[in-house]
């Protein structure tokens, strides 16, 4: 023991841990505590409802494809690319024709779309007939897509080279740029603008184009669709999509609706069927119940529709204007685009507001013709449908009208819409005539609003800004309507549009299917204006002599 009292110290290299005692050490015999689960866990176990748990398994791999060789080492992603950025049309139809045996659905579609856009900015207006045979193997090509997605029980694939059926989205794309770029009238004469005139006969017999007989259909016996190789590939191509359209026209959503509508209506009112109008309108009238509709594509789906309406060539009111029924059910669905766009008019353009009350008197017009003026508790007009949406456009169509008066060296005073262009938000001289002949024929005649037109139409004439149409279109229409302002102001309005209308009677030759400029009459707009001068008892001499 140390002499000063100290415990002894450990040997050189013992171990100081095995001297010491640790205080934390659990006493001997003391379990672990064990956690809520597994005492629940064991539980179960004794009172035997213990259920092993089913561990997951991962799925099978799938199995794994060989991958197609690209021909000419073309992969689909980049022929979508080199499809997209052609410059010219026979650019782009010079690349559908090198891959055309790569191409799938979504290159046909985009090929159209880009087809349509390209001819439309062109300087060159027939460069169909220049890249003749390339734009037929392309509808060939398409044709073949689209007679394969005829049958509903045939679902487009998620992806989009595992087959040719195309889905609504495609089909829609393709009889856009098909109508866009103009091609299907390669064989015919140039048909009528995106807005034709206010009463639907542009002067042009349209009676003989885009019809299509058993041959052309290429209908036979077992009742399956096939395609001749002596038949026009265009029009062939129509007849496929009108085909897949009316099977699959529940498919689209509001902007494949407008566009297919758009589409066949502007390739010619005989190109579609009834069937498939009648299919578009019922998913339009939902798009736009629902408010799912943009400006563009309501004023798209109104000009359409209303367009069937009022086709007035022999073989489609054969087969499709006699039936009231389908009438009033189109008629209900321009009231619907009516009704949404009128919820949000500021957002229109003056051609919007300005074709979508052509579109209501159209569509009045159109089912009047057919009950033979019988009275019906749906008729439209300002007590039935499109009543609730005539007030709104009446007040926008004044509001924007009452600044034309005010133009100034051809400069608009800047809209209260921030986002509005002045030379697309206030009416033009066309927007004028039309309206006027609009809200005529709906025989919605309010007083303050016919004031603003005359004044507008005053103004106009002086500029020299109407064409011989919108002349006799304002003169019947503020004939009919007998209204706005006093004496003097209607005195003042059929004074100028006299001396417009006598300087266009001068023009030859006048009379209707003439190659026609503005300032030429057809035989219509002079019987028209003849009416309106003597109904409103304002005989001029030099303008009934003329």
């Amino acid at each position: 023991r140390d002499p000063r009292g100290a415990a002894p110290m450990s040997a050189p290299g013992a171990d100081a841990s095995a001297a010491a005692v640790p205080e934390c050490t659990p006493a001997p015999g003391k379990k672990k505590k064990l956690g809520k689960k597994e005492r629940q866990r064991l539980k179960a176990i004794a009172d035997g409802t213990y259920v092993a748990p089913v561990l997951p398994q991962k799925q099978p791999p799938k199995a794994k494809q060989a991958r197609q060789p690209y021909n000419g080492g073309m992969a689909p992603s980049l022929l979508t690319k080199y499809i997209k950025e052609a410059w010219t049309t026979t650019a782009l139809l010079e690349t559908c024709e090198q891959y055309q045996d790569r191409m799938n659905k979504i290159h046909a579609s985009a090929s159209w779309n880009c087809l349509g856009r390209l001819a439309t900015a062109a300087a060159d207006a027939r460069w169909f007939d220049r890249d003749r045979r390339a734009l037929e193997a392309l509808a060939r090509k398409t044709t073949e897509m689209v007679l394969a997605s005829v049958d509903v029980r045939s679902e487009p694939a998620e992806d989009a080279s595992a087959n040719a059926v195309m889905g609504a989205r495609e089909l829609a794309n393709v009889a856009h740029g098909l109508a866009k770029c103009g091609a299907a009238h390669a064989s015919d004469e140039p048909g009528e603008t995106f807005f034709d005139d206010p009463d639907g006969d542009d002067g042009k017999d349209v009676s003989k184009k885009n019809t299509f007989d058993d041959a052309t259909r290429g209908n036979t016996d077992d009742g399956k669709s096939t395609t001749d190789s002596h038949t026009d590939p265009l029009r062939a191509l129509v007849v496929a999509l009108a085909a897949a359209l009316t099977a699959r026209a529940r498919e689209c959503n509001a902007q494949e609706a407008a566009n297919a509508a758009w589409a066949f209506r502007k390739l010619g009112p005989s190109s579609g069927d009834p069937l498939l109008y009648a299919a578009l309108a019922f998913v339009a009238r939902r798009e736009a119940e629902k408010d799912a509709m943009n400006p563009q594509e309501l004023t798209n789906a109104a000009w359409a529709f209303s367009g069937v309406l009022a086709a007035e060539t022999e073989t489609y009111e054969q087969t499709v204007t006699n039936d009231v029924a389908f009438a009033e059910d189109v008629a209900r669905t321009v009231d619907a685009l009516a009704s949404s766009a009128a919820k949000r008019l500021c957002d229109f353009d003056a051609r919007g507001v300005c074709v979508l009350t052509c579109a209501l008197a159209k569509a009045k017009r159109a089912v009047s013709r057919f009950t033979h003026g019988m009275p019906r508790n749906d008729g439209i007009g300002c007590d039935g449908v499109g009543g609730s949406a005539l007030s709104a456009l009446a007040n926008e169509t004044k509001s924007r009208v009452a600044r034309v008066a005010e133009e100034k060296n051809g400069f608009f005073t800047k809209p209260s819409s921030a986002s509005s262009d002045p030379a697309t938000f206030y009416f033009s001289a066309r927007d004028v005539a039309a309206s006027s002949w609009a809200f005529a024929s709906l025989d919605f005649f309010d007083e303050s609003l016919f004031a603003t037109l005359a004044a507008a139409s005053v103004a106009l004439c002086a500029r020299g800004a109407f064409d011989a149409r919108a002349l006799a279109n304002v003169a019947w229409a503020h004939a009919k309507a007998n209204v706005g302002g006093d004496e003097a102001g209607r005195r003042k309005l059929f004074q100028s549009v006299a001396g417009a209308l006598t300087d266009a009677c001068a023009a030859e030759p006048f009379f209707k299917g003439s190659a026609n400029t503005d300032k030429q009459m057809s035989s219509r707009d002079i019987a028209n204006s003849a009416w309106a001068f003597a109904k409103a008892c304002f005989p001029d001499d030099a303008l009934f002599d003329a």
